[in-house]
């Protein structure tokens, strides 16, 4: 039997993703490659919860494409459609000729913005 709080409920629940159905019904989403929804949820599982790394999160296009086997150039094309869409915000862009400036940094937005949308941002 699990410990409970004292508000009742249960104690730590291991790591998920949570995919609302608000966000996967609306329009965008249903716009998106399935490339880019598989982007998006490797992307969301980096983030650990509220106060925690928002706003750090790092993600890059190399690491997109060595993930999934794909090119840079479809990884960058996934990567700028999730931006588009509303679903990332680049918060700084990377540069190769810095060190690991190819990691981009991410931000989590818990707040409706975009007509319902669970936006994770991220730099590009």
């Amino acid at each position: 039997m699990s410990k409970t709080n004292r508000t009742g409920r249960g104690g730590k629940q291991p790591r998920h993703i949570r995919l609302y159905h608000w966000m996967t019904n609306s329009p965008a989403w249903h716009d998106l490659r399935a490339l880019d929804r598989a982007i998006y949820t490797e992307m969301a599982k980096r983030y650990a919860g509220d106060g925690s790394n928002n706003g750090r999160l790092r993600y890059s296009v190399r690491e997109a494409a060595a993930e999934f086997r794909i090119s840079d150039a479809t990884a960058c094309r996934s990567l700028k459609s999730l931006q588009d869409h509303g679903f990332i915000v680049a918060m700084m862009k990377g540069a190769r000729f810095r060190m690991a400036a190819h990691r981009i940094p991410l931000r989590r937005d818990q707040h409706d913005r975009h007509e319902g949308f669970h936006a994770l941002e991220t730099g590009l």
